[in-house]
């Protein structure tokens, strides 16, 4: 899979070069992820990025377009290309999400409970979790002590973890792309 920031440095070549100029339309992000054989994901990736940079202006219903006049003097800020990646925080993606999610959070207006849920997590959790969640986590054959179960804030914080106690720091972890399968097809296909 071809980084995002370096199909963003091709546009952005493109742009300097006089070949886009300011005005131009860019193409929608689903027919430029078509013409270059990438996935939507990663055309809204390049975008973004174009954006970032203050080469590019998107316009709720009317597209994506090159921008008149100097890029900004100073980037705004972004995740840096060789920052380690922030598992820190997880955002809902769904628009439904709040509406499904609230039922469940109607417990928590009391006061009280308000305060214990926004309490700051610790990795031995709250008293007696440990020794609840072992028979929980038992197996055929295979019971964690209590004392060596370790709890994460959040999926993102149990993955980073693992990933930490699995690989040496400044070593390399291989995984397949994540991305959506693309079709490819010709340029004449979006034109």
């Amino acid at each position: 899979m071809e980084d995002y920031r370096l199909i963003a440095d091709a546009l952005a070549g493109d742009i300097a070069a006089g070949r886009l100029r300011p005005g131009d339309r860019l193409p929608t992000q689903r027919a430029f992820a078509r013409s270059r054989g990438i996935a939507s994901s990663t055309a809204a990736r390049v975008y973004g990025e174009l954006i970032r940079r203050g080469l590019a202006t998107g316009e709720v219903g009317r597209g994506t377009f090159v921008r008149a006049g100097a890029p900004m003097a100073h980037q705004p800020l972004a995740e840096p290309a060789g920052a380690r990646v922030d598992l820190e925080l997880n955002f809902s993606v769904l628009p439904e999400q709040p509406a499904l999610l609230a039922p469940g959070l109607e417990r928590l207006v009391r006061p009280d409970a308000f305060a214990a849920a926004l309490a700051p997590a610790t990795v031995t959790g709250p008293p007696g979790a440990r020794e609840a969640a072992a028979p929980v986590l038992a197996r055929a054959g295979w019971t964690p002590e209590p004392e060596r179960i370790l709890f994460a804030g959040n999926g993102r914080q149990a993955i980073a973890a693992a990933i930490a106690a699995l690989v040496p720091m400044g070593e390399r972890l291989g995984v397949e792309a994540l991305t959506y399968p693309v079709v490819r097809a010709s340029r004449r296909d979006w034109a």
